[in-house]
Formats: structure tokens, sequence, C-alpha cells
């Protein structure tokens, strides 16, 4: 027989060190074992991330059932998470996801920026399931909880790269400097390059290219054996030209779509029509499927700051009192091609840009206060808090235009909305 069947005839010195690590999970805003939590949990300590080269959240799709973490739209960091079959991938500012984003405690409205890179990460779960009760709203389909790493009283620090095809180059690195008895910090931070792969006839570029930094900077604070105060503070970029559209005819289709659209959409002097333009971009490439043509260039770009002071005190042995207050800012701006083709519409005189375009700003403010505790020898545990959330968004969806406003287009295209 194997011995793995028969591991508990071992010798006593061997069993001693075939012992299992306790599974710690926050799932109820304690600190509790994940055997014991009645919470669907998947858990990853920082030693389960690194061996399964969990480098991103879309990385999560790997390891945890019941979730598909993508990037929305084609933009790199933009979160388009489902649990359970339950998601949204839109990005607009107006609708909220299913599955709340949980960094140290701060829920991240936005999804814009979202796809964090795991880096210097203490542990992320993944609750599937409602969370309503304790996570409030926008968790409908479960939650992601991401805890960094906190400054420690040693000194320590990590550099590491990574190279790979399409002038992949990706950086990571992390220190830690105690700065007296109870105040120690710790900086991190992490840099992903590569080109696209989807050429453009147009310009000779490539979309799908990425180049995304983050940096986070932690201090903490322990003024007394019961007390911990975390000053979180992070920094990421993302500029990209994300993925294309491609134009492709429906052979044998003519509904009224495609008479209306090429009735507005001629050039005068040929009389091509937009069906045209179409074909054209359909055969970019001898038909390849990576290779498009677009005269608009496309990007996205997102800034994301955030800001966290999270307070713990713990009251006595059965108490504990937690705040955070958090702040954070998203800036995010798209420019897409909506014609697909290498030509601007043109109806009569007048040119037309079909491109989805605007900045769209976001600040949020928070502040929880969390009371946990026990009594009666254990056998009641309590959780109550308070939450208050305001977040202030401002964007807009516009069609460009080059020439005078036209209504028969303008019907048909334009919209913007704040």
């Amino acid at each position: 027989m194997p011995p793995i069947l028969f591991g508990w005839w071992a010798l006593p010195a061997l069993a001693e060190t075939a012992t299992l690590e306790e599974v710690i999970v926050t799932a109820r805003k304690r600190d509790e074992s994940l055997q014991e939590t009645p919470v669907a949990v998947t858990a990853l300590d920082a030693t389960a991330l690194r061996d399964a080269g969990i480098r991103n959240l879309s990385n999560l799709n790997q390891i945890a059932p019941n979730i598909e973490v993508s990037s929305a739209n084609g933009n790199a960091p933009a979160a388009s998470i489902y649990i359970r079959g339950v998601g949204q991938r839109n990005t607009g500012v107006n609708i909220d996801s299913g599955v709340g984003i949980y960094l140290d405690g701060v829920y991240l409205g936005r999804p814009d920026g979202a796809l964090l890179d795991i880096n210097d990460m203490q542990s992320v779960q993944v609750l599937r399931g409602p969370q309503g009760t304790l996570f409030g709203k926008n968790t409908t389909a479960g939650a992601l909880v991401f805890t960094s790493n906190k400054p420690v009283d040693e000194f320590e620090g990590l550099v590491g790269t990574r190279v790979g095809n399409y002038e992949r180059l990706d950086g990571d690195f992390m220190l830690n400097v105690p700065v007296t008895d109870q105040l120690w910090t710790r900086l991190s931070g992490a840099y992903r390059s590569a080109d696209g792969y989807i050429d453009n006839e147009y310009d000779g570029k490539k979309y799908m290219n990425e180049d995304r930094s983050t940096i986070m900077w932690q201090t903490r604070w322990a003024p007394a054996d019961d007390w911990l105060v975390d000053l979180n503070l992070n920094h990421a970029e993302t500029d990209q030209r994300p993925r294309p559209q491609k134009c492709r005819p429906v052979p044998g289709y003519e509904g009224w779509q495609a008479a209306l659209l090429d009735q507005l959409a001629v050039i005068p002097a040929t009389g091509q029509t937009y069906g045209d333009f179409c074909q054209q971009a359909a055969d970019a490439g001898g038909g390849d499927k990576l290779t498009v043509i677009s005269d608009l260039g496309g990007k996205y770009q997102v800034k994301n700051d955030g800001a966290s002071l999270t307070a713990a005190w713990d009251i006595n042995e059965h108490m504990g009192l937690k705040s955070i207050s958090a702040w954070r800012y998203t800036e995010a701006e798209q420019d897409d091609d909506l014609d697909n083709t290498g030509t601007p519409f043109v109806h009569r005189t007048m040119t037309v840009h079909p491109t989805y375009k605007g900045p769209n700003k976001t600040d949020q403010y928070s502040q929880e206060l969390q009371l946990t505790g026990d009594m009666f020898n254990e056998r009641l545990t309590y959780v109550a808090g308070l939450y208050w959330f305001n977040e202030k968004s401002d964007g807009a969806i516009s069609v460009g235009y080059l020439g005078p406003y036209d209504p028969a287009i303008g019907n048909l295209f334009f919209l913007n909305t704040s």
C-alpha cells in the first residue's frame, strides 16, 4: 500500500510535522477559521497566490470556482466580475456591479481600475452568494476581499521581474522599514508593460498593449498593545489602446437599418456607402481577425487614487472597535471608433467621426464603524456597525463631429449625458 494512506502509522517525530495550517478568514467581519464560517469562501494566502502564479485579479478564474473575472469591454484594468452567473459588464458611472470589491476594508465603487494587480497581498478571499447583511449594497452575487501585507517590525525587501513575448516586461518591488519600535512603514509597487497584438492598417500601430503601474505606501503605528493605526495611500495608472472593433457585413441582410445607413453614409464624389467601408474593414489583413482598419487610434486611460485610515482598538479580550475612514478618486477616459472602419461617416457635405469619448470622474468618501465581540464564554458572538458612503460621479458619452450638426445623423448617433 502507498505509505500516504497510512500516515497515522508514521513515527511520532514525523507525525508532529505533518500538520495543516489553519486558514483564517474575515467573511463575517471577524477573524475566524475557514472551517467554522458558514459562508462559501475561497481563501488564498500570499504563499498560495505566489505558487499559483496569481498576478492579477483576472487570474482568479484559474483557482476559484463559480467566478468569472475579465476586462470589461477589453479595457485591461476595468473589472467585469461574475459570481454564480450574476455580475455586470457595463462600466458606466450610473451602473453598479453585483460583486463588491474591497481593498483593506474599503469598497471600490467604480469598476475602472478595479482589476487589481495582486502585488504584496496578504490574502484574497472570494465570498460566494449574497453578502448584503455585512457588506451592504452591490454584493448580490458575492464579494472579493483583498488584504495587503501590513508593515512589520523587521527590515525586509524584494525586487522581481518577468519578461516574455510581445516585449513583455513586468516588475515588482517591496521595501519594509521599521522607523521606531512602534512605527513601521512599507512601500510596494508593480509595473506591467507589453506591446499590442492587433494591427491597425490605417496607422501601423497596435491595439491591446499594456502600460500599467501601481504603488502603495503604508504606515502602521502601535501606540499601545491594544491599539493599531494603519495609513494606506495608493495610486494606479493605465494607458492603453483597448480592443478595437472590426466591421463585418452580414450577407443577404436587407433590413431597414442597412438601407438607412447606406442612405445616410454616402461619399458624394464616389457614391460609396457604409457597406463599402465595412467590407474594406472586413478584408483588412486578408480577413485576419487580428487586423483592423480604424481612422481613430482608440485609447483607454485611467487613474486611481486612494487613501484610508484604519484604527483598531481592543477594548478588552471580548470586545473590539474598528474605524475605517477612506477616500477614492477615479478618472477614466475612453475613445473608440464606433463605425469600425477606416473612413469617417459622411452624409452629404458633412464628415462625422462616431466616437465614444468621455472623461468619467468619481469621488467617493466612506466612513465605517465596527463593533465586534463575544459573550457567555463565546457562545454568543456579535457584529454591530455604522456605515456612511458618498459618491459623486461626473461623466459624459458623446459622438464627435467634424462639420455642421445634422439632425438626420444626430437622431441616430448623437448622445450626450451627464
